[in-house]
């Protein structure tokens, strides 16, 4: 029997991203646009505009589908990584036109191309000490 500790999920880094209600739902990562050029940004801790120098920033939600812009296949183990390779780094284009890095899962390194549509989606990294399940996004093949 499952208890509800071992249900609850906690963010690897809070704010990075909406948590969906399960770990089979779909996580948006967040991001900024700037309320004077447009330009957007895959990140939330800028305090003005890169493009342009506007402090007016707003939040916004990333699209949940990108493409592989380019990657990179890992086949060494960092110490106190929690991957075990190989594996692939890949940088995910998203249709805002910004990207982020990102793991991906549920393929084969072998069959990764460029300009592959991949989706976010949730995975368990660890457990935290109340028995948790913490989860971060990663990006596997989209299925749509």
């Amino acid at each position: 029997m499952t208890t509800k500790a071992t249900e609850e999920l906690v963010p690897l880094r809070a704010g990075m991203f909406e948590m969906p209600d399960s770990i089979d739902g779909v996580p948006r990562l967040n991001g900024q646009r700037c309320s004077a050029c447009r330009e957007v940004f895959a990140s939330t801790d800028r305090v003005y505009c890169a493009n342009c120098g506007e402090e007016a920033l707003e939040r916004i939600q990333l699209s949940a589908q990108g493409v592989v812009h380019t990657f990179t296949v890992v086949h060494q183990q960092l110490k106190g990584s929690l991957m075990h390779p190989p594996y692939v780094i890949a940088r995910v284009r998203f249709p805002e036109n910004v990207t982020v890095q990102s793991v991906l899962t549920d393929i084969e390194p072998g069959d990764v191309t460029i300009d592959m549509p991949v989706e976010a989606c949730l995975k368990q990294v660890s457990e935290d000490e109340h028995a948790r399940r913490v989860v971060n996004v990663f990006f596997r093949p989209a299925r749509s």
